[in-house]
């Protein structure tokens, strides 16, 4: 299969970005120099398609995109990606904002905001959600979740429906260590739902995306989709990949919603990203806390994690600590991560099965992080 090969290059102009950002053009050497990165990366791990974007202090916006959405049509940086758990990031925005305005306190129990729940203690706090402390069990796990959702592809569960049928035993008891779990972005969200009298979808438009200018995120579970959206390969190995359409697969629409439910261009997640990590969104005391981090959980239970703050991860790429999400679900990989040191933010998307990629999204993005910080400090 040919492979296609393309680039974007020059500012994205977002008034909440600084001056600097909006004044300046991606210098030509530093814009070849990352789209090397992403072509070589995606040809030693056999990647079918790559989408990426970069945001450089004083050079504005990079993306630049590799390779196909389905065996016809090449991948293009306006093509919506599902972003999978990049949608906690703004799920735990959403809660701290709240607690900003003083609507909910996040050492509030859940129990106040929520319903009796079979397997959900109503004495985990919010923050406990916030930073996977709760020992509430991932209902993305629960085994009958997916003969449930393929027993009726177009149906999409209400998150109380998924609340009440698919959250599994608590792993341990609250406060007593850190588990990643879907099932506490889940509660979250119908904790935000009833603390607005609105829907996710509504909030995260209000209070987020027409704030930032951003017209290509959409949170699946709620809202049809507009523009262009990529298709996916999927298969057991790089040899059986075969391409899938872009809502072929229902997981994200049919469970997401505010844990993993998003689908998004890079860009607007880049933009999306250096806003809530450089403390535009939410006070300083509050984004203080949102990188405040616990330990991270143990085994494998979150790739390259050092630490989990508040609807943020922790991680060490290429050697730098960097605050972020990663995103992985059956048909596609992302990563959003930014320096706080060099203010650097990171955005990768792989329309590709996770088991063939060997966390690619990592390496792509490591590589991107290394060649832009490398810039600033020249």
């Amino acid at each position: 299969m040919k492979k296609n090969l393309s680039v974007a290059v020059g500012v994205f102009l977002v008034a909440s970005l600084p001056a600097s950002s909006s004044e300046a053009q991606i210098r030509s050497d530093l814009a070849l120099e990352l789209l090397a990165a992403v072509t070589d990366t995606a040809e030693v791990y056999s990647l079918r398609g790559v989408s990426a974007a970069v945001i450089v202090p004083g050079q504005g916006m990079w993306t630049g995109v590799f390779g196909m959405s389905d065996p016809e049509t090449s991948l293009s940086s306006d093509m919506l990606i599902s972003v999978a758990s990049l949608t906690k990031t703004v799920t735990g925005a959403l809660i701290l904002q709240l607690a900003d305005q003083g609507v909910l306190n996040l050492d509030d129990s859940i129990g106040n905001w929520l319903p009796e729940l079979q397997n959900v203690p109503g004495n985990a706090s919010i923050r406990q959600l916030l930073n996977h402390t709760s020992g509430i069990g991932n209902f993305g796990a629960h085994p009958e979740l997916g003969p449930a959702i393929s027993a009726d592809r177009s149906k999409t569960w209400t998150q109380l429906e998924i609340a009440r049928s698919f959250i599994p035993e608590p792993r341990f008891g609250v406060g007593e260590a850190t588990f990643y779990s879907n099932s506490n972005m889940l509660l979250l969200g119908m904790i935000a739902d009833s603390a607005t009298g609105s829907t996710l979808a509504v909030e995260f438009r209000r209070r987020f995306w027409n704030r930032l200018g951003l017209e290509d995120v959409f949170l699946m579970s709620d809202e049809e989709p507009r523009g262009n959206l990529a298709s996916s390969w999927v298969g057991p190995t790089i040899e059986e990949l075969s391409s899938v359409g872009p809502l072929d697969s229902p997981f994200g629409r049919a469970v997401g919603w505010g844990a993993f439910g998003l689908k998004a261009t890079p860009t607007d997640m880049a933009v999306w990203g250096e806003a809530l990590m450089s403390g535009q969104l939410l006070s300083k005391n509050m984004t203080e806390q949102m990188l405040t981090a616990v330990a991270p959980p143990a085994g494998r239970n979150v790739a390259l994690g050092t630490g989990v703050g508040l609807g943020l991860r922790r991680y060490s790429v290429a050697g730098v600590e960097v605050w972020g999400h990663s995103g992985v679900l059956g048909t596609a990989t992302s990563l959003l991560i930014r320096d706080q040191a060099t203010g650097v933010t990171v955005v990768t998307a792989i329309n590709q099965s996770p088991r063939t990629q060997r966390n690619s999204h990592f390496r792509v993005a490591g590589a991107l992080l290394k060649l832009a910080n490398d810039f600033v400090d020249r």
